[in-house]
């Protein structure tokens, strides 16, 4: 499903299929294009997390905003736990900025870099327009008892081979 499908779920506006699964890619890595087109050729569409100093052109993150959602991930990639509440609105307002300039579309969604959030940075995350934000963990979200600021989500690394893929799906 994608990001903005989850949104409307999460707000009681639409039901989810069975065993739903957002795919999403952070940082804005040269592979991020290699992820979009082997999902475009499954009929899949992804959400990109992508920071101001991706190495991706304008042109390139634009072409990742018709493959699926590209969303906030900070301007520089900094773990906002560390900086004080204006730093994290900056880092938060300037990137959505950026994004929505580029791609012409809205950007609501962020995953916190490194998954590092605190109180401060969720409540910078609000006034700078975030209405959900994505953390790491390792489990499955649950909209009943999941905060919007901290949804959980499984890393999945390139090393992992279908068991240990298999065992994380499980929460083994």
């Amino acid at each position: 499903i994608s990001s903005r499908q989850f949104w409307r779920a999460a707000r009681g506006l639409a039901e989810l299929p069975p065993n739903p699964v957002i795919l999403t890619n952070d940082d804005g890595d040269p592979s991020t294009r290699k992820f979009a087109k082997i999902l475009g050729r499954y009929g899949l569409a992804g959400t990109y997390f992508v920071n101001n100093v991706s190495p991706l052109t304008r042109r390139q993150i634009r072409s990742l905003a018709q493959r699926g959602d590209v969303e906030a991930h900070t301007v520089s990639h900094v773990a906002l736990g560390g900086l004080d509440y204006e730093e994290q609105v900056a880092e938060i307002a300037e990137n959505r900025a950026y994004l929505e300039e580029i791609t012409g579309q809205p950007v609501r969604f962020l995953a916190w870099p490194y998954g590092a959030v605190n109180e401060s940075a969720s409540e910078a995350a609000a006034a700078a327009g975030i209405v959900v934000a994505f953390g790491l963990g390792a489990t499955a979200a649950d909209l009943d008892t999941t905060d919007l600021y901290e949804i959980p989500r499984m890393t999945i690394f390139v090393d992992d081979n279908l068991e240990t893929f298999a065992a994380k799906i499980r929460g083994e």
